[in-house]
């Protein structure tokens, strides 16, 4: 259910990608049945390894069963195209300094890991990381 939600949250953030009526009409029904398809392909390979997302869509949209689904995974997908870290300090407001070019991937990618958490059950970090019993 939150999955849907986010979902249908997401093209008033992009606003340029379902620019039809017809688009975002099919965009709302794609979002429901892509929630309930159970003949999607699995996102692991033979061997049990994640294939990479940006593969995978690939091979649903050539389905064309989701056409304005994937569009707009398509257009999320490609925002990050290029150096990952610069091309996100934006987004980041705080991790712009002297230092940050400097920075490794999985470091920020654990910084953006818990400030979306902590965005998402609307904490500060001082909650999200209490502690429920410091002594026994």
């Amino acid at each position: 259910m939150l999955h849907l939600k986010r979902l249908q949250k997401l093209p008033s953030f992009i606003t340029n990608v379902l620019t039809s009526t017809e688009d975002k009409e099919a965009y709302a029904l794609e979002i429901h049945q892509y929630q309930v398809d159970l003949k999607l392909s699995s996102p692991f390979d033979d061997s049990g390894k994640l294939i990479p997302i940006d593969i995978w869509w690939s091979k649903l949209s050539t389905m064309e069963k989701y056409t304005s689904l994937s569009k707009m995974v398509k257009a999320v997908i490609s925002c990050f195209h290029g150096p990952r870290v610069e091309g996100t300090f934006n987004i980041m407001l705080d991790l712009i300094d002297k230092r940050s070019g400097r920075m490794h991937i999985e470091t920020y990618s654990s910084i953006q890991s818990v400030k979306y958490k902590m965005m998402t059950k609307e904490q500060s970090a001082v909650e999200y990381f209490r502690k429920k019993k410091i002594f026994a």
